[in-house]
This record gives C-alpha cells, sequence and structure tokens, in this order.
C-alpha cells in the first residue's frame, strides 16, 4: 500500500474547536462570524494548517446554501460538493445544501489546501449519533489508524482510495473496460431480495418469537466469492452454453424453468429471480443450476479475463472492523463511542462502494462499473438462498421475511442458536450470521405481521422499535 498523506483534523462545535497538537488534545474558545462564516471558517483552517475542519451545527452557519458559499468565493477557489444535483435541486425546487468545500486561498500557487466538512448534512450515518468534536475526531483517528486513508466527509471516498492503494501493485485491474456500459444489460442483472411471505398457511402467530438474523458484512463476503471482469466483455450468441464457467464474471440471457422434484418448497421462498428479470449475473444463474432448474442458454456478455479485484480489499476492511470490536480494542481504544462509531463506519464503507460501482451519476467515470455491482449483489443474493435452503433441509423451515442481508424466522423460542443452532454455527465469521433481536409475537405484533397496511421497509423499521421497546422492558 502507498504511504498516507499526513492530515491533521479539528472539529468546530457551537463556539468550540477541538483539534491535536504536539501529540495532545486541545480545546479552544471559537467565534465564528454570521456574515460571512465560510470566510472564517477558511481562515481557521489555514491558521490551523487543517486538513479537515468538521462543522457540526452551530447557529448562523446552517443550512450551508449556495449564498453560504459565494460570499467566500471572491477570496478562495473552492470546489463544492452538494447533497442534490443542483440541477435536479432547481427541479425540484429544493434547496441544495453544501456537504463539503475543497480549496485554498486565491491565488492557488503554493497555498495550503483544507477541506471544510458539513458531516450532518451529508456523509457518514454514525455522525447522527455524534455528540461532541472529541467523539468525532476520535472516531477519525480510529479509522486512519487502521485503514491508512485519509477520511473525508465520506464513505465512498475512503472506499475507493483503499482500493487502489490495496490494488498499487495491479493498477490494471480498475481500468475500465473498453465498452458502453449503457448499451449493455448489467444494470440489472444483480438484485437484492426483498421478499415476505405471504403464502404462509393459516397458523396463529402469537406466543411464537419472531428472530432477526443479520448476516455479518454481506457485500464483504460476495466481494471475496466473486471475480471481476477486465478488458473488453465478449458478447456471445452462439452456442451460448458451452461458455458456461461459474468463475467468469458477466450477465446471461436465460429461460429458467422450476424444478418440479427439487426437494424444496418454492411457494414458501422468495423467487430466486426477480419478475420479468431476464439477464442474470453469473452466481445467480450457478444457483439456479445448483437447485435444480432447467436452463437455457440464449446470450451472454462475459469477461474472459477476469481477477480476485475485490478479495483483498473486502478481506482488510473486515479484519479492520473486528478490530474494532471489544476485548482487547477496549484498551486500544480507550473512547468507545467513537470506538463504535469507527465499527459501524466500516459497513458503511464496504455497502456504500459497492452501491456506487452502480451509480448512474458517475456514468464516464472509472468508477462507474455496474458489472461490479452486478457480480456481488447476485452473489449476497446467492448466498442467501444458499442459507435458506440449509435451514429448510435440516429443519423444515422457511423465513417469514428476507430483507437484503437479513432472515426472520418465526420460531417457538427467543434463542435462535437453540432453535436453529446451523444458522448461527459461524457467528463471529464473515458472512456468518449473528442474532440482532427477538420480539415476541404478541396480538399488537400480530395484528402487525398480517396487516397490509405498510410496505416493508416501513414494517421492519416498526419491527425494529416494537423489538427494542420489549429487550428494555425485560432488562429494564
Amino acid at each position: 500500500m502507498t504511504m498516507m498523506k499526513r492530515t491533521k483534523h479539528g472539529a468546530l462545535v457551537g463556539e468550540t474547536l477541538y483539534y491535536i497538537d504536539a501529540g495532545a488534545w486541545q480545546k479552544e474558545k471559537c467565534t465564528v462570524a454570521t456574515s460571512s462564516p465560510l470566510v472564517d471558517l477558511c481562515e481557521l483552517a489555514i491558521f490551523h494548517r487543517f486538513t479537515h475542519l468538521w462543522v457540526l451545527d452551530s447557529d448562523g452557519m446552517f443550512p450551508p446554501d449556495i449564498d453560504f458559499l459565494r460570499a467566500a468565493q471572491g477570496d478562495y477557489d473552492l470546489l463544492a460538493s452538494w447533497d442534490i444535483d443542483l440541477d435536479l435541486a432547481t427541479d425540484l425546487e429544493e434547496t441544495p445544501c453544501l456537504t463539503s468545500v475543497t480549496g485554498c486561498r486565491k491565488p492557488k500557487g503554493g497555498q495550503h489546501w483544507f477541506s471544510i466538512l458539513f458531516p450532518q448534512v451529508g456523509g457518514w450515518q454514525w455522525v447522527e449519533n455524534t455528540t461532541g468534536g472529541l467523539e468525532l475526531l476520535a472516531t477519525i483517528l480510529y479509522l486512519e489508524a487502521a485503514l491508512k486513508v485519509p477520511v473525508g466527509n465520506g464513505p465512498t471516498t475512503v472506499g475507493m482510495k483503499l482500493l487502489q492503494d490495496i490494488l498499487v501493485d495491479h493498477p490494471n485491474w480498475l481500468i475500465p473496460p473498453a465498452c458502453d456500459f449503457d448499451e449493455l444489460p448489467f444494470a440489472r442483472a444483480g438484485m437484492d431480495v426483498i421478499w415476505k411471505n405471504e403464502n404462509l398457511p393459516e397458523m396463529d402467530l402469537q406466543g411464537y418469537w419472531l428472530i432477526k438474523a443479520d448476516r455479518n458484512s454481506a457485500y464483504l463476503r460476495g466481494c471475496t466469492e466473486e471475480n471481476i471482469g477486465a478488458g473488453v466483455p465478449e458478447h456471445v450468441t452462439d452456442d451460448v452454453a458451452r461458455w458456461w464457467n461459474a468463475r467468469m464474471p458477466g450477465v446471461w440471457r436465460i429461460v429458467a424453468a422450476a424444478p418440479t422434484t427439487y426437494d424444496l418448497p418454492l411457494d414458501m421462498l422468495p423467487s430466486a429471480l426477480e419478475r420479468d428479470q431476464t439477464w442474470i449475473s453469473t452466481p445467480v444463474v450457478k444457483l439456479l443450476l445448483t437447485m435444480g432448474y432447467d436452463v437455457t442458454f440464449q446470450e451472454a456478455w462475459v469477461f474472459p479475463t477476469y481477477h480476485e479485484t475485490l478479495r483483498a480489499w473486502a478481506q482488510t476492511l473486515w479484519d479492520i472492523r473486528q478490530s474494532f470490536k471489544g476485548g482487547e480494542a477496549d484498551k486500544r481504544l480507550t473512547i468507545a463511542p467513537a470506538r463504535l462509531n469507527a465499527y459501524h463506519a466500516i459497513k458503511e464503507i464496504a455497502a456504500k462502494t459497492v452501491g456506487l460501482f452502480g451509480s448512474e451519476k458517475l456514468k464516464g467515470n472509472w468508477k462507474y462499473r455496474p458489472d461490479i455491482r452486478a457480480q456481488v449483489v447476485g452473489s449476497v443474493r446467492a448466498l442467501m438462498f444458499y442459507t435458506m435452503m440449509k435451514i429448510w433441509k435440516e429443519y423444515r423451515l422457511t423465513p417469514l421475511i428476507v430483507y437484503m442481508d437479513a432472515l426472520y424466522y418465526v420460531l417457538p423460542g427467543p434463542r435462535g442458536s437453540r432453535e436453529i443452532p446451523l444458522l448461527f454455527d459461524h457467528v463471529d465469521s464473515l458472512g456468518g450470521f449473528k442474532q440482532e433481536w427477538a420480539l415476541f409475537i404478541d396480538k399488537a405484533a400480530s395484528d402487525l405481521l398480517t396487516s397490509a397496511d405498510f410496505g416493508l421497509p416501513e414494517l421492519l423499521s416498526l419491527l425494529n422499535s416494537v423489538a427494542a421497546g420489549q429487550e428494555e422492558k425485560r432488562h429494564g
């Protein structure tokens, strides 16, 4: 990996500035003018030689809008990042807010460069639970020490920089394929599982328990499982089945007929294919063949050249995330809320970086790789099915809900490790399952689960709240 650029972070919370100088925490009073606050923030960054100045909600500074920026542009050369595209904001009649500005005092030559960041507007989810400058800076300190890359106002920037550093000896692995992805069918070839069983036999759920089992870093596991294409994808239209290779990344247009004899209750599980999905990524085709589907190959776009591009990156992130968990970490990283923030930040980096590969906002950029997203998301989908198949074979149980990387089972008792131990046999491993909560299904919970009034995301949010309330009562 390359040597990390030296950083110096400051955090302004209200009228208090926090930073580290000569290895010691510093705190001082700092008043920012309300007439042109961004000018004062730029001067503050220059005076202290901050590379990053983080600004939490302060009177007179929010929202940091276009006028907020314009007041400083006369003296500073600044590149602005917004929470919403400016053209889209105009169309929607919304007010865009700055997430960060990066630049220097005019003229550019030889000036100190800095970033002013507004983390409450956009960026990291962990900031929502951060109450002070010390905790914020400690989180950044822990992340930078572990990742060896600068931490700015977003997980995807960190994730991409880490990937580039890890592949410093293989830069050609990240060269975008010589093709126009707009003309190729990669975008919808890998899809998460989002499903609730509406075909349950008539049964009274009251008195049972609903457990939520969450897969550890599902997208990182998917990254370690799959190869990523390089070079030019090949279009195959003749004798397509001959090209089938479970290790070769690509997308396949297929016709799949469900098995008639396979020992699996397909009506009690999500569909292996989404409705109207005609192009399928390699890991999902492999799943269909494993499940006994009769697959007819009609057409394909495949990468004959491929590499384990994301494997070391994913394993590195997983190892770092584990290093932030309790035990030894409690002794090394003494600011517990910051350690917990850093732990959650690694999951953000993984999920959002994988998602970024498929973002149409990046069209024309080397980071726009819908083929990568199709492989990884397809792998996560397949892995969820392999787990459901394993649990069915051992316990004759199917989930009530599947949501991306989480399984929800109705069980007689609250301890999933006792009722279905096979699901939790690798609880501390990458891709293993851990129990998030157990919810006792009383009449109110039963009515909630059988109601048609809620979409699945809203239902899961309500179930999370009910489960947290029950947990608090049990231990309160």
